[in-house]
């Protein structure tokens, strides 16, 4: 979400415009009109990365070897008018470490910098006499990099993007041949990014599987075209520089498979198979093409951790943490509440909640018509957490009463229904948090989901073409709601059954138009006892049982 608040001038190429301007009120400086855009703009800090070219190709020749080229250079005019109009200045070297020497002239002018290779810091100290270096690795941007239709049917096997330096990068030439070789049988595209220079052309034999080229916004929604990406490192011992594209990947749900980096062992060893030889390769592969609950806890658990951790959101506030702003953040607080029809149910309840990796979050229980002595056990078995509340209505009030009562309790500005009927994964409120910063949706739950039907120990797929994609309605057990929204609806008090409630309420969602988005169908288990399940045919996939179902819908 932009902050509006924060005006930053800045002089970035196309993939870190592409990434940052979402987050702030971001202009690019052009090279015969900066001083005329700073005093328009009235900017809190001017961000500038090793540009090679800037916007327009304008600052072509203008960043790098600065020396060489102007005296005084234009960057260093820019700089001297930003230090007496007391602007901070904040260079990002994202060629760390093989381009170092290009842009240590140009670094040394900054008052802070960022650069991807941590490994580099102790050598800019020797260079620029001051200790404000910082690591700021690559990241994705939520607008362009995420999973929304990553589901759909017709996906294509292998992908390789990138460009084939046939007169350097040695090290990255021979892991490229092992990627590209290997991945050949399994049917592979590659796209690449000098396309129509000859002197880069990929090797014969490669040339079959090129099938041309693609800017940067239509790469992005290649992404989620192919079940696995490759990727090569042109740097392999920083513990901080690595492909740009692997956050971008990740955050898409795409599986990669990527030659050895001692970044990537560091940071993504958990979602990113790393492989020295062809045979590790084709494992790699292999399993990903057959084993789609693997391919699958790979996707989630990447999407997952690229945004906990490693957005332009995370990277643009770390910069203004090194530089002393503090920048108000939003609310993302989450009340969950459920109805508790009897006391025994309250354990499993409280092993779900206690679980749940996002915090802040509050628990809002409500019972009715329970003997005093009863409420007040259950009450007392959670006094030491302050953030679960109880509720008594009287015995006659419906569902819907104890559902709107909750609501009208929330402390917090998002809020989700839960059920005792249900297992929800530790992870189950933090993925559906993070499918709220990508979907821009007002509720997000789960659409498609698994059910444990009891009776027949099966379980079983609901919905599953239903991921991942704007919907009408998702489970009525299994979302979470923006509390503005959910207080113009409300659940309806005159009704008797649970299913009766959730029509009710999402019809309401479709007359004010609320965006429903349906996110990955895993941490999340419905019960059924029923000895039958009333779906039409095409909806529902029987699974083989796994020794315990919430084991395998949880990860």
């Amino acid at each position: 979400m932009q902050n509006k608040n924060l005006r930053i001038a800045c002089i970035l190429d196309e993939f870190s415009y592409e990434g940052f301007k979402h987050e702030c009120k971001l202009e690019q400086l052009k090279v015969n009109t900066w001083k005329e855009q700073l005093i328009q703009l009235k900017p809190s800090l001017l961000l500038v990365e090793s540009a090679w070219k800037g916007v327009d190709k304008e600052w072509r020749n203008k960043i790098a070897n600065v020396k060489s080229y102007y005296v005084p250079s234009v960057i260093q005019e820019l700089i001297n008018y930003c230090k007496q109009n007391k602007i901070i200045t904040v260079f990002w070297n994202k060629e760390d470490p093989p381009n170092f020497e290009y842009f240590i002239d140009t670094a040394k002018l900054f008052d802070y910098i960022f650069t991807t290779d941590q490994e580099s810091i102790p050598t800019y100290r020797k260079y620029v006499g001051h200790n404000n270096i910082f690591p700021l690795p690559f990241a994705a941007q939520p607008q362009l990099h995420n999973p929304i239709n990553s589901q759909l049917s017709g996906k294509k096997n292998i992908a390789f993007a990138g460009t084939y330096y046939p007169n350097k990068h040695h090290e990255r030439m021979i892991d490229m041949k092992m990627l590209l070789s290997a991945a050949q049988p399994f049917g592979l595209d590659i796209y690449d990014r000098m396309f129509h220079f000859k002197n880069y052309h990929f090797p014969a034999e490669f040339q079959s599987n090129v099938v041309g080229t693609l800017d940067y916004t239509d790469l992005c929604e290649y992404y989620k075209k192919y079940k696995i990406f490759l990727n090569v490192n042109s740097v392999k011992n920083s513990s901080t520089m690595f492909s740009r594209r692997v956050c971008e990947l990740l955050a898409c749900g795409t599986n990669i498979v990527s030659s050895y980096s001692k970044a990537l062992e560091n940071m993504f060893a958990d979602v990113v198979p790393l492989c020295r030889n062809e045979m590790e390769v084709k494992e790699a592969i292999k399993n990903f093409l057959t084993n789609t609950h693997l391919s699958r806890e790979y996707s989630l658990r990447g999407i997952r951790q690229i945004y906990s951790k490693h957005l332009y959101r995370h990277r643009l506030n770390e910069i203004l943490d090194k530089i002393g702003f503090k920048m108000e953040q939003a609310s993302r607080e989450v009340t969950l509440f459920c109805h508790l029809s009897s006391p025994e149910k309250l354990d499993a309840l409280l092993k779900c909640y206690w679980n749940q990796t996002w915090n802040p979050t509050e628990l809002i229980i409500v019972t009715k018509g329970w003997a005093r002595d009863s409420f007040s056990k259950s009450k007392a078995l959670c006094s030491s957490d302050t953030s679960i509340k109880f509720i008594n209505l009287p015995l006659e009030s419906t569902i819907g009463k104890c559902y709107n009562v909750a609501i009208k309790n929330a402390t917090y500005n998002f809020v989700s229904k839960i059920h005792e009927n249900c297992y929800y994964g530790s992870h189950y409120v933090e993925d559906l948090m993070h499918a709220f910063e990508y979907s821009g949706a007002d509720l997000v739950g789960k659409g498609a989901y698994f059910e444990y039907l009891s009776q027949k120990d099966t379980l079983i797929k609901i919905f599953e073409k239903k991921e991942n994609k704007f919907v009408k309605n998702v489970h009525g057990s299994a979302f979470i709601c923006k509390k503005d929204i959910m207080k113009k609806i409300m659940f309806q008090e005159n009704l008797r059954y649970e299913l009766e409630i959730d029509k009710c309420f999402f019809n309401a969602c479709q007359t004010l138009q609320v965006k429903i988005y349906s996110s990955d169908m895993f941490n999340f288990l419905r019960y059924n006892n029923a000895r039958v399940i009333n779906l039409k045919n095409g909806n529902v996939e029987k699974m083989d049982k796994p020794s315990k179902p919430e084991e395998y819908i949880e990860f």
